[in-house]
């Protein structure tokens, strides 16, 4: 890669779709050809959805859902690997196993 490339990453410049949306809400905001009733309408849904955003983020917070859900993920992949470093063990061993994990799993969430 040569230096302009470093220097200007085009894929760095793609958004997400709740970056998108709310770009696009500024971008109207400030469109100097839309009449004033035109950009009070886009700064009162750009209002309402950052409003939405706030709101989930601070539920996800409070709620630690990010981090069950990644507790959820690593019980699932621990699983998944013992089963297939594992394909001969017996029914029994494999629900000791996960019975262990689900007990680490029920720990770690009771901590959050």
């Amino acid at each position: 890669m040569d230096g302009s490339s470093r220097l200007f990453d085009v894929d760095s410049l793609r958004m997400n779709d709740a970056d998108f949306l709310l770009n696009f809400l500024y971008y109207r905001m400030m469109d100097p050809t839309a009449n004033a009733e035109s950009r009070a309408k886009a700064t009162k849904q750009c209002r309402n959805y950052l409003g939405l955003r706030l709101t989930y983020d601070v539920y996800k917070r409070l709620t630690s859902q990010e981090e069950k859900d990644k507790l959820e993920g690593e019980l699932i992949a621990k699983v998944a690997d013992f089963v297939k470093r594992n394909p001969k063990c017996s029914d029994d061993e494999k629900a000791a196993f996960i019975k262990q994990e689900l007990q680490k799993y029920a720990e770690a969430s009771k901590k959050l």
